[in-house]
């Protein structure tokens, strides 16, 4: 999750649509957050009705705690991500490609 809490929106950033820059300034977080179970599976579900073995799906969480879709890229910025959280985001996806080419 991109925790952006406590981000001032000034004249200089308030078009900024990209929490990477952001986070490079220090103004948010990246943590690793574990998605309630419905939101999870609607991901899922998601992404193989598209008939796409990856989605980087972007979500928005208000704060009523209410889950908003964005969007769904087929191959979205994730690094940033794996780099701030240590998740293994780049090799689950090339165990799901290997395990595609195998099947």
């Amino acid at each position: 999750a991109v925790v952006s809490s406590d981000y001032e929106v000034t004249e200089h950033n308030r078009h900024l649509r990209d929490n990477r820059a952001g986070h490079y300034e220090g103004r948010v977080s990246i943590e690793a957050t574990e998605l309630p179970k419905e939101i999870a599976e609607g991901c899922i579900a998601h992404v193989k009705e598209l008939g796409m073995q990856f989605g980087a799906i972007d979500m928005l969480v208000d704060n009523a705690g209410t889950w908003w879709f964005l969007e769904n890229n087929p191959n979205g910025q994730w690094a940033y991500i794996e780099d701030a959280t240590g998740q293994p985001i780049g090799k689950a996806i090339a165990q799901l490609l290997e395990h595609n080419a195998q099947s």
